[in-house]
């Protein structure tokens, strides 16, 4: 189990959050340089979904259980898989990071938790560009820990398409982690859209894409 739960969580939340639009279709979002809430507003009930490209295609959804001001619980189920995951995140010094995660089965029972400390960081705390944060989380599951370092840019604004639309002046991001290189489009008052991560050899491209979304 060791790993598991941070990798996965890492393929899925390349943070998808999203909020905002009324069921999914095809929508445009403009404005560049939003506030950090603007990309991440949270709402209980607000869900979407996302296509995964990797070896083959697969869905993902995930919808908001949990929230406060600073703080925010996401259930994501993959399409035919019989758990799910549940990711808490929080705001603390204007930067969102997960705090936990954990795994379930169909049933409900915890297969593994693991823990970040400080929250593993998802989004800057500036969407000026040329922002540039790094920081490092000690990551614990059971008896096993390991450091994990997050290195983000605020590259600019662009437009980015997506199955559940077109959305212009998203925010441009780029991630380094240990575990590969990654370019993030975030839309104002809609959240995360899309991924990619460039193939390395043997291992294909990784690219997620928004396909529906939903605000209550």
């Amino acid at each position: 189990m060791k790993r598991l739960l941070a990798v996965l969580l890492v393929l899925v939340l390349a943070v998808g959050f999203v909020a905002c639009g009324g069921g999914g279709g095809s929508s445009s979002s403009g404005g560049g340089g939003g506030t950090i809430k603007n990309y991440f507003p949270v709402a209980v009930g607000n869900e979407w979904t996302y296509r995964t490209s990797h070896y083959d295609i697969s869905y993902s959804t995930s919808k908001i259980t949990q929230s406060t001001a600073n703080a925010f619980t996401m259930k994501t189920t993959y399409l035919g898989a019989t758990g799910y995951f549940t990711a808490d995140l929080t705001l603390s010094n204007n930067r969102w990071g997960i705090a936990k995660i954990t795994g379930y089965s169909a049933s409900g029972a915890i297969l593994g938790s693991g823990t970040w400390s400080p929250p593993l960081l998802i989004f800057p705390s500036r969407t000026d560009i040329g922002t540039h944060e790094t920081q490092t989380s000690t990551y614990t599951e059971g008896g096993f820990s390991m450091q994990e370092v997050v290195d983000i840019t605020v590259d600019g604004y662009e437009s980015v398409t997506v199955p559940a639309g077109t959305f212009s002046n998203a925010l441009k991001l780029t991630r380094y982690t240990a575990y590969g290189t990654s370019t993030e489009w975030y839309a104002d008052s809609v959240g995360f859209v899309k991924s990619v991560e460039p193939a390395d050899l043997p291992f294909p491209s990784f690219i997620q894409e928004l396909t529906s979304y939903t605000i209550k």
